[in-house]
Parts: structure tokens; C-alpha cells; sequence
């Protein structure tokens, strides 16, 4: 299904949807690994049961093209009760075919939409010379609040992570 025909859902993932997670989450490790803080071999053999405790303790949702994910991202509330306002933003993946066809933004709208309320702030990091991520983000209202130095290992050495944060109204 092409990017330009194919209606755009995008929706939380579903428990019994671990294939589809799977599926995206294995193609954004292979295709942009310096992009994550995992790796596809830590994450390759990971057990059915995992990944449905992630869909059950992380808010993940994915733009479907039919049954197909073309998309993913994931929110983890930290749990402790003086940081429970906030939470992590992970895993934004967006499949080549799709980019550019406002399919990351959705993504965003529809993840903040369906946060708790009670989350005041989001936070997620960004490996430095990302240009196209630090524009994403910014464009939704994101803003540098540190960096990470030698933050991810990387195939030349190390990167900073630059931290994003956003305070929701």
C-alpha cells in the first residue's frame, strides 16, 4: 500500500498486536540504528511476553495503513511519586515511505492527546547530529534542556545525547 493511497489510522497498540510491534520496532533498529539507544540484537530474540508487558506498561501507538504499522512511538511514565508528571518519549519511527506525508505529526498529536493528564512534562533525548529529529521536535514544542556527553556508542566512537523537554499546558 503506498503512502499517498492509503488511509492513516493512528491508534494505541492493542494487546495481541506484538507482531506488528515487533515488526516496526525491528525495521527502525535495522534501518536507524544510531537513532535508538537499543540495538536490534538486544532486542531480536525478545520473548512474546515482553512485548506485550511494553504495550501493557507503555503508552505505544503506531499510524496503521490497514493492518500495517508504518509507524510507531512510545511514552514511559516514570513511576515515582515525586516524578510522575513526567514521562519519557521513545522509539519515534517512521517508515522512509512515509515521511513527509505529515504521518510524525500525527503521531505526536495523537500520543500527547492520549497521555494522562496528570503528565505535565515530556522529555526525550536525541543523538547529536539528528538535524531532522531536532527540527521535529522543536516544531512541537520541544526545547534543548541539556546534553549528555558520550551519551551512545556509536560505530566512530561516542555521541552526545541532546535532552528535549516539553511542559504540556
Amino acid at each position: 500500500m503506498s503512502a499517498a493511497s492509503a488511509p492513516l489510522t493512528v491508534r494505541r497498540f492493542a494487546p495481541g498486536e506484538t507482531a506488528a510491534l515487533r515488526t516496526i520496532r525491528r525495521e527502525a533498529l535495522a534501518i536507524e540504528p544510531a537513532a535508538f539507544g537499543s540495538s536490534l540484537v538486544e532486542e531480536w530474540d525478545m520473548a512474546e511476553e515482553q512485548v506485550e508487558a511494553w504495550i501493557d506498561d507503555n503508552l505505544i501507538i503506531g499510524a496503521f495503513a490497514g493492518r500495517e504499522a508504518v509507524a510507531m512511538a512510545g511514552l514511559r511514565r516514570l513511576r515515582r511519586h515525586k516524578v510522575r508528571h513526567r514521562a519519557e518519549l521513545w522509539g519515534v519511527y517512521v517508515r522512509r515511505a512515509w515521511r513527509g506525508t505529515g504521518t510524525a505529526d500525527r503521531l505526536m498529536e495523537v500520543l500527547l492527546e492520549l497521555c494522562d493528564r496528570d503528565i505535565r512534562q515530556v522529555e526525550l533525548n536525541v543523538v547529536e547530529g539528528h538535524s531532522a529529529a531536532l527540527a521535529f521536535y522543536r516544531r512541537h514544542g520541544f526545547r534543548e534542556s541539556g546534553r549528555i556527553p558520550n551519551a551512545t556508542v556509536t560505530e566512530g566512537g561516542y555521541a552526545d545525547e541532546i535532552v528535549m523537554t516539553r511542559w504540556l499546558d
